[in-house]
């Protein structure tokens, strides 16, 4: 069985709260070109994989900044995939573009596959309950938000996306 986490990254691997933070710091000790990721949500990712053996497909719009046919990975991917390979993360997978409909991008990169024995989860904060309700998946749906003092991926989060994955 294949175990698969379909990844957004904004209001996921960031947030509000975390851009703000990073407004209050001394810019002079910032460290490459980009900071757009939170290593700590980073790390909560990483619990997941090693707690079930997950793969990365990524949904996230930042896949437009990936490779395109013929061109270089973009710095910001590159920063990503880099980040993510710091922990020992990879993307095995990007979702089809299908007028930017998250779920239903998910729905068709699941048809896509042979192997139709699969566990997935998907964590997203764009995209409500009712939108993946529409296409059968909203029991697989990890919902976090951008806003708030809890923003981006948090220990709860952690905990439900592990259960969707080995239950």
């Amino acid at each position: 069985m294949r175990k698969i986490i379909f990844l957004d990254i904004d209001g996921v691997l960031n947030s509000l709260e975390y851009f703000d933070q990073l407004k209050n710091t001394d810019q002079s000790k910032k460290i490459g070109k980009y900071q757009e990721l939170d290593v700590e949500k980073v790390r909560l990712l990483a619990e997941i994989i090693a707690s079930t053996g997950a793969e990365i497909v990524l949904s996230s719009t930042w896949r437009d900044i990936g490779r395109k046919e013929g061109q270089r990975d973009h710095p910001m991917y590159q920063y990503l995939v880099d980040t993510l390979d710091a922990f020992g993360l990879k993307i095995m997978a990007h979702t089809p573009y299908l007028d930017y409909d998250r779920p239903r991008e998910i729905k068709e990169w699941l048809n896509r596959q042979e192997d139709k024995d699969i566990r997935f989860v998907s964590l997203d904060d764009d995209f409500t309950p009712e939108a993946y309700e529409k296409y059968g998946i909203e029991a697989h749906l990890v919902q976090t938000t951008f806003y708030g003092q809890n923003g981006g991926l948090q220990k709860v989060h952690v905990q439900k996306a592990i259960n969707i994955l080995n239950d």
